[in-house]
């Protein structure tokens, strides 16, 4: 008679500990597989998601984790500095780089996209043919995030999308120190508070301000 021997499957029950429901949202923000965290942790496939919104909804409750524009002038001046400190003509009135970024997802389903108000298409970005939510992001020289917004599905233009955030509203009321402005692309519309290069120039000083703007606002990869 042959003999096996195995170990019996955990079965576990009551509440997960706190600690747990971290390590699963750490672990599969870094890569980690649900089916690892599943064996690691001894809990089950629902679970780990369960755990992974737990610690999500708690992080998007603290308000001091709220990404959002500083007001404090002293703040915004050194964001400038920072800025002048890397431009090449010592541009001084940059207070931050904005560009938006295509959030990609899976394909809503119509019911999904229905409770949104809005259907299916409008998260459909025609340009880079895939689903997403259109972020517009706002960051200082070292590429830290300054503001963030995200309101419209892939669809819906950079323009249109900035437009609709807190950010445009703070700034129209006059949010920046005088002098002070964001830098833009020509997805963006020339504002007092928000520089974008001039349109259709290939030479001469508006050309030599585009290549210097360009410059300032590509500034937020590395230092």
């Amino acid at each position: 008679t042959r003999t096996w021997t195995y170990n019996v499957p955990p079965v576990t029950n009551g509440r997960i500990p706190t600690s747990v429901r971290l390590a699963c949202a750490l672990r599969y923000f870094a890569g980690g597989s649900v089916y690892d965290l599943m064996a690691k942790y001894e809990i089950g496939h629902s679970s780990v998601y369960e755990s992974i919104w737990v610690v999500v909804d708690a992080i998007n409750k603290v308000q001091e984790f709220f990404i959002e524009y500083l007001a404090d002038p002293e703040q915004q001046n050194q964001i400038a500095a920072d800025f002048r400190s890397a431009s090449q003509v010592d541009f001084d009135n940059c207070a931050g780089a904005l560009d938006g970024i295509l959030i990609w997802i899976t394909k809503p389903r119509k019911k999904d996209a229905d409770s949104s108000g809005v259907g299916q298409k409008k998260f459909l970005c025609g340009r880079k043919n895939k689903f997403g939510l259109n972020c517009q992001a706002v960051s200082d020289k070292r590429g830290k995030f300054l503001d963030l917004s995200i309101k419209y599905g892939g669809a819906t233009s950079d323009c249109l999308a900035f437009e609709a955030s807190d950010l445009h509203r703070r700034l129209e009321n006059n949010l920046l120190v005088p002098g002070l402005v964001i830098f833009g692309d020509n997805a963006y519309i020339n504002t007092h508070f928000l520089a974008t290069p001039y349109a259709n120039v290939s030479s001469g000083s508006r050309d030599h301000y585009n290549y210097y703007h360009s410059q300032v606002g590509s500034l937020l990869i590395v230092d």
